[in-house]
């Protein structure tokens, strides 16, 4: 495997913590795709990253000299770029640009939800909170650790006891959380549906308070 096609691996495996994003193959090349939707491929011919991105910012990709057209079998995708630098920031960004230009999260949606978090550590009397932009969402970490993030998918992230992992999946609305297609042990996904109301997410958010407290600080 060459060094070009680790880092498209690599660096893919990062985005499967969403779970719309899943791999899949597109004209025999491996790609990855969001709700559905193709936004990124690896040319096994030339080495090269090719992203989804709007008509202009390819353009200019182009113009650069960064990137070049994406024209397989001699027809040119207005949308599609061509970037053969293996470079790791530069296609990170790339990846992260063509995913959300795929399926775009609604705009205030992880706001909204902070705001809710903030309103119950407040109840519950939490303070020194420390926030982080984090799993593509926001992260509040009490004592250096993480109590619980506002997910860019909707729902929150949180960090549970290993042991009462199993029982708390088969609570409605929960899910294991996924990094680079594993499940993670001691973390769990709470879907929107879960945290509705202000009592359902003052729920989890105390637990992964608990949680964090529980854990010498950083």
């Amino acid at each position: 495997m060459t060094g070009a096609r680790t880092l498209y691996d690599g660096l893919t495996d990062d985005l499967l913590y969403d779970p719309a994003v899943g791999r899949s193959t597109m004209m025999g090349y491996p790609c990855v795709r969001r709700a559905g939707r193709y936004f990124a491929s690896f040319d096994t011919g030339t080495e090269a990253l090719v992203v989804k991105l709007p008509r202009d910012r390819v353009a200019e990709l182009i113009a650069d000299g960064t990137g070049e057209p994406f024209a397989p079998n001699g027809r040119v995708f207005r949308e599609w770029v061509s970037v053969p630098e293996p470079d790791p920031g530069l296609w990170e960004r790339l990846l992260a640009d063509a995913r959300d230009f795929a399926a775009p999260v609604p705009k205030g949606d992880v706001e909204e939800l902070a705001d809710r978090i903030r309103e119950v550590l407040s109840d519950l009397g939490v303070d020194r909170v420390r926030e982080q932009k984090m799993f593509g969402g926001l992260a509040f970490l009490v004592g250096g650790h993480i109590a619980v993030a506002a997910s860019r998918e909707g729902g929150v992230l949180l960090t549970v006891e290993r042991e009462d992992t199993d029982a708390l999946l088969g609570k409605p609305h929960t899910r294991a959380m996924v990094m680079r297609g594993r499940e993670l042990s001691g973390w769990l996904r709470v879907d929107a549906e879960g945290v509705r109301t202000k009592r359902q997410l003052t729920t989890w958010v105390r637990r992964g308070v608990d949680r964090a407290r529980a854990k010498p600080p950083k």
